[in-house]
């Protein structure tokens, strides 16, 4: 029940899973079927493994054990088939422990192993080292171990070490961890960086530290030995460099055979993981991984990227420098990887707000779960498995290129109003001296802007997908109190239940000033209305009178324009389904519709 944390999390999954947009589903992509299961389903991305929540200051970060409770775990959990459910670890915060391919004893050749000795015993071969609960080689047993050899790396590329230690929960013992690389004292070891960050709080991160369930054990420290500060370090001082650990690891590791010193102190019983994540060859182990399968996803997020923001910026550059974001270049790449090697790629989006999607026609679906909640990871896992419908519609326009914004794009001359000047306008975003703003767009703000100067769009507003479709028809308006009761009916043609949204919009009036401001169409009314399989329903959304009305600044107040008005309902701007025209008088609509149209 509401009010307990059971019955608030089933709120806040309930809103997680409402609030999805299906962006995109080519050929019935999602959701994920049995069959496909039988198939294999290959998974990567970090976001996958960790739930981005709501990494916010000034946001409610729910129950922590539910925080840790991620898509990827979830996923193998509620699937019944959590073999079937594979990962490759990528842009992530736990890597893939290190193979016997990249592991040897000699410099001359991949040996597969590297020598272990435990308490000056004589050494003895380890093929991997990976000792969990969750691994087929269970714990380690307490004791002081040291592994010896070398790192084989097949071409250069960007390298990061990581450790996940821990003797489990309810214990005080500690295990501690020292790593060298090519020789020289203990590389430091610090905390490993988290995968997602908040938009306006850099500093506030996703938790990776203890680990999560789903990829490796949970509950364990996770360290990592990187080349330089991380997002949450200390900052740098005022005109000093970021701060770096002492003794960093490199950047970059050479082609070649890279020798290393692994010690681990265990009081006990202890999980222990030697692991790696690598820039380029992680993504050729995700392209590996996605080949064959039934069906490959990729969870993606805007972690860090640079976000417009309405705060004033001093100085000269202006917020309305900074295109509309993409993703994060290394997810990007990962994206078109997989999507090269399965066409039936998936892409599972973590977003605050819209973002371009260049790789959008290389992929088959696209879900956005926005930052979900203590309760998204379970709601992601649903959502893709069709436990789940989502039935959620963008409130955003998602623009087709990162300069199509109310200060960025080039407007002709007169595009909004007359005598409003060519060109982008920085001064409707931080751009006037002092970092001061000043609305010269008027109300063509968002949707209305788009719609004013046709300017091509992604998604357009209100627009989302469900696994189920709907048939509209039966379009009436009936006048009342100077507004207009608009009825039509919504039956569910498919074979799953879903939740149609059916949106109205109404035109401008014809006999407004031409002065007066208006929407080519503005929104006016939505519903939410689920239907079972085959199930048909009479719908009625109330207009109120201000829907038919215009400001008139001679007067101060509110004007009705008579005449004919445009009535629209559909599933967004880019999904009108239904049309006609409504006579209005000076007190708002006056009868019913003069004219319909049905879009089948």
């Amino acid at each position: 029940m509401i009010g307990t944390r059971n019955g608030d999390a089933a709120v806040a999954e309930a809103g997680a899973e409402r609030g999805a947009v299906l962006l995109k589903n080519e050929g019935g992509a999602l959701p994920i079927t049995p069959a496909d299961l039988s198939r294999g389903v290959a998974v990567t991305g970090g976001t996958a493994e960790h739930l981005v929540a709501a990494p916010f200051d000034e946001a409610a970060t729910g129950v922590a054990g539910r925080i840790a409770v991620g898509p990827l775990d979830r996923l193998k959990v509620l699937s019944g088939r959590p073999g079937a459910v594979s990962y490759s670890p990528a842009n992530d915060a736990t890597g893939r422990a290190v193979p016997p391919a990249a592991l040897s004893t000699s410099s001359a050749s991949v040996t597969g192993y590297l020598d272990r000795s435990r308490d000056g015993a004589p050494a003895v071969r380890e093929a991997t080292i990976d000792y969990s609960r969750t691994s087929r080689r269970g714990q380690l047993a307490g004791g002081s171990y040291t592994w010896t050899g070398f790192v084989h790396v097949p071409v250069e590329d960007v390298y990061t070490f990581r450790f996940q230690v821990g003797a489990g929960a309810g214990t005080e013992k500690h295990a501690t961890v020292s790593f060298t690389l090519d020789g020289g004292p203990a590389r430091t070891l610090t905390p490993a960086a988290s995968i997602y960050h908040g938009h306006y709080y850099g500093s506030r991160g996703v938790p990776v530290s203890p680990t999560v369930a789903g990829h490796v054990e949970a509950g364990l420290e996770n360290l990592e030995c990187r080349a330089g500060n991380a997002p949450g370090d200390a900052p740098a001082p005022p005109g000093g460099a970021p701060a770096v650990p002492p003794n960093p690891c490199p950047a970059r590791l050479s082609a070649g055979d890279h020798a290393i010193t692994v010690h681990l102190e265990a009081p006990g019983a202890t999980s222990f993981r030697f692991a790696y994540s690598r820039a380029a060859g992680d993504l050729a182990d995700a392209a590996a991984d996605a080949r064959g399968k039934a069906v490959a996803i990729v969870f993606a997020s805007d972690d860090r990227v640079k976000v417009v923001t309405n705060q004033a910026s001093p100085g000269p550059v202006s917020d309305a420098s900074l295109p509309v974001a993409r993703l994060p270049a290394a997810q990007e790449a990962l994206i078109e990887a997989v999507a090269a090697a399965n066409p039936r790629t998936v892409v599972v989006l973590n977003t605050g707000l819209p973002v371009i999607v260049p790789w959008i026609d290389k992929v088959s679906a696209v879900l956005e779960l926005w930052n979900a909640g203590q309760e998204g990871g379970t709601a992601t896992a649903r959502l893709l498995l069709g436990a789940a419908n989502p039935s959620g519609h963008t409130p955003y326009t998602w623009p087709l290129e990162g300069t199509d914004t109310i200060y960025a794009y080039p407007e002709p001359a007169g595009g909004l109003y007359p005598g409003a000047p060519a060109g982008p306008h920085p001064e409707r975003l931080n751009g006037l001296p002092g970092g001061a703003s000043a609305a010269t767009q008027g109300i063509y703000v968002g949707y209305r802007y788009y719609d004013q100067l046709g300017i091509p769009v992604r998604f357009p507003f209100g627009h989302g997908l469900s696994y189920t479709t709907f048939r509209y028809g039966g379009l009436a308006v009936a006048p009342q109190g100077g507004g207009a009761t608009v009825t039509f009916t919504v039956e569910n043609t498919g074979k799953v239940t879903g939740a149609a949204v059916p949106q109205v919009y109404v035109g401008p009036g014809a006999t407004a000033p031409s002065a007066v401001q208006q929407a080519v169409r503005a929104l006016r009314g939505f519903e939410r209305v689920e239907l079972g399989p085959g199930e048909r329903r009479s719908v009625s959304i109330t207009l109120d009178p201000r829907s038919f009305q215009y400001w008139d600044s001679a007067s101060q107040s509110w004007r009705t324009a008579p005449g004919p008005r445009q009535i629209w309902v559909g599933e967004g701007l880019g999904d009108l389904r239904l049309s006609g025209i409504v006579r209005v008088d000076a007190r708002g609509p006056s009868d019913g519709l003069s004219r319909a149209a049905v879009r089948r």
